[in-house]
């Protein structure tokens, strides 16, 4: 039945909402030379998140080393 594969839609919809809003949050706290090191401007933060801007999964898996290497960093300065 179609009515009963709403919810289930619903909340796939919601997870890959809630996913993109993460990633356009992480993406915006990079400075420009860790942007610029992953490939894009802060111009094209929305349309990477869109999809509309294709990263390979390697400029990928460097925004996320880069993401914690900054988010140690600024853990060390609260630290200290």
């Amino acid at each position: 039945m179609v009515v009963a594969k709403v919810p289930g839609k619903l909340a796939g919809a919601l997870k890959g909402f809630m996913a993109r809003q993460r990633l356009r949050a992480e993406l915006s706290v990079l400075d420009d030379r860790l942007l610029a090191d992953i490939g894009i401007d802060r111009g094209q933060i929305d349309g990477v998140v869109a999809g509309r801007v294709r990263r390979d999964a390697k400029v990928l898996l460097q925004a996320q080393a880069l993401k914690d290497a900054a988010n140690e960093n600024a853990a060390a300065r609260t630290a200290a």
